[in-house]
């Protein structure tokens, strides 16, 4: 018969006592507490009182367990979620992370005669609504929308990490390499870009730069900044780029298109966008380029540059027919060894670019969202303007 050992401890007041086979150590193994569990709230549209689909992406998943963290979807209709909201900070369970599709759940509105009531009429609540990119963007469904993390609730520390830490190139782009020499420049253009430091991105600015007449973003920090896309010649340059980055009550992941031009002995900043036509739509759209680019022909002279026709310079093109976007309209270069043209322009302080690639000689013809600015030719065979 096998002898036992019982060891006696004595632990708040009371004796425990723990026995194990002679010879055997007594073996305490102390477990983790389990990692933070964020709640997520998604709610529908205030014109029907549908409940949105609760499916958490497989990668939002994985992408939790990697930070020791679960997550948990809920779903609630617009009606009365006003109430719903304010009942849940008011009893400290409000959630810590909203995702809406309509902002009419912050802002209220006017709907069917009535008013429909927003959370963010309450100013303590909005104050503590902090818009977040990137990290939450595959719940949002086809028509987008927004994502927030809220600073009340009981896991927002641990929302606001995961909205940092999520980080990944864009669909249909990955991870790139860039040259030495263009990266140096990259990494020193988008935090400065990102923070609207005006002095920093001087250096590196092109004489013909697009400029904004201020920044969107004007984030106090900027993180890990990931280049996820390169096409180009040794002259000219499209860099796509992931970026952190913390602002006045909005943080996350925001992608960043630049443009330069090889300078003498350096690269410089002609432009950078943020505006999803460019960041996803344009740079898509200039893959097809690098065959051009790779076959310039550097003897031939620049090529001449295309001319607006609508609107003036400097003037907003006006929508058309009750439409919400404007139309510029431009002659294309009559140069044989243009490849592309990009035409670059400036809506609400922020460049955006458009590339129609030509086929012979026609006027092209591109819809955007009313704005003003300069546009440019840009050819395979050289960098003129």
């Amino acid at each position: 018969m096998t002898s036992a050992a019982c060891t006696r401890f004595l632990l708040t007041g009371a004796a425990f006592c723990l026995c194990t086979a002679a010879g055997a150590v007594p073996s305490i193994r102390s477990q983790s507490p389990p990692g933070p569990a964020l709640r997520i709230w998604i709610v529908g549209s205030p014109y029907d009182e549908d409940i949105p689909r609760t499916r958490l992406p497989p990668d939002m998943r994985r992408a939790a367990a990697r930070l020791g963290m679960t997550l948990n979807l809920e779903a609630f209709p617009a009606q009365n979620f006003a109430t719903t909201f304010r009942d849940a900070v008011a009893s400290r369970s409000a959630p810590d992370v909203l995702v809406i599709s309509n902002f009419a759940i912050i802002d209220g509105m006017p709907l069917n005669g009535g008013k429909f009531d927003g959370i963010g009429e309450d100013p303590l609540i909005r104050a503590h609504l902090i818009q977040v990119t990137g990290a939450f963007d595959s719940l949002l469904g086809p028509a987008r929308g927004w994502v927030f993390i809220f600073a009340g609730s009981r896991n927002h520390d641990a929302a606001h990490r995961f909205a940092l830490a999520q980080s990944s190139c864009p669909s249909g782009f990955s991870d790139t390499a860039l040259p030495a020499e263009l990266g140096d420049v990259v990494t020193d253009v988008v935090p400065a870009y990102l923070k609207g430091d005006a002095a920093r991105l001087l250096p590196h600015a092109d004489p013909e730069r697009l400029a904004s007449d201020g920044f969107l973003l004007e984030a106090r920090a900027v993180g890990r900044v990931r280049p996820c896309g390169l096409v180009g010649t040794g002259k000219l340059a499209f860099v796509l780029v992931e970026a952190s980055y913390e602002a006045e009550r909005k943080i996350g992941h925001a992608p960043l298109a630049l443009a330069l031009r090889r300078q003498g002995a350096g690269w410089q900043l002609l432009v950078a966008a943020r505006d999803p036509e460019t960041t996803n739509g344009f740079m898509k759209e200039m893959t097809p380029a690098r065959a051009f680019a790779e076959r310039q022909d550097r003897s031939l002279p620049p090529p001449l540059p295309a001319s607006l026709l609508l609107p003036a310079d400097g003037q907003f093109p006006l929508p058309s027919n009750g439409t919400g976007f404007g139309t510029f309209t431009w002659r294309p270069s009559s140069s044989a060894n243009v490849a592309f043209e990009l035409v670059e322009f400036a809506y609400q302080n922020m460049p955006a670019w458009s590339s129609p690639f030509r086929a012979g000689i026609q006027t092209c013809a591109r819809s955007r969202p009313a704005g003003c600015g300069r546009h440019g030719t840009r050819g395979a065979g050289g960098s003129g303007r």
